[in-house]
């Protein structure tokens, strides 16, 4: 089609002007409501899962997102509560989760908002995140044997 190697160029050209994404960071309160966790400062890459307590596909993948954090502690596993902190607490207290190392339970008052500004639409959602940079998404539940691939990207990137 004539006319467009420039508008493949000018593309270019004004992606590289507008410089690098803007660093993906929240600040949000533990489920314990102790304390607060901000995502740049977590060390190394991190895993952000968004879960709800009434979301089957959330507590069906929870024991992997545990057993990944378990064996890969150069990973950091924030699992984002999307419920209120009562319905939260209660699910965390049923399913054994605690924050733990390298992983924290935090919660999300404005959870919809959040998920959006992650490219989220739905739960469960999931993020690996190396220096404030998402280098994947994932929609929906995650299957064991498509854990590894999918954070390969951030695994491998420098610190």
């Amino acid at each position: 089609m004539p006319g467009s190697s420039w508008r493949s160029e000018a593309a270019l050209l004004l992606a590289l002007l507008a410089g690098p994404a803007a660093a993906f960071d929240f600040t949000l309160p533990t489920l314990e409501g102790d304390a607060f966790v901000r995502l740049q400062d977590q060390p190394g890459p991190v895993l952000v899962n968004f879960w709800g307590a009434e979301c089957p596909p959330c507590i069906g993948e929870l024991p992997l997102l545990l057993d990944f954090a378990r064996r890969h502690p150069e990973w950091t596993l924030l699992l984002v509560a999307t419920d209120s902190p009562a319905l939260a607490k209660q699910a965390a207290a049923r399913w054994g989760l605690k924050s733990e190392a390298n992983m924290r339970l935090v919660r999300a008052p404005n959870a919809q908002a959040l998920l959006r500004q992650a490219g989220g639409k739905g739960l469960p959602h999931s993020l690996a995140i190396r220096n404030g940079q998402i280098c994947a998404r994932h929609a929906g539940a995650m299957a064991a044997e498509q854990l590894i691939p999918w954070v390969a990207p951030c695994a491998a990137a420098p610190t």
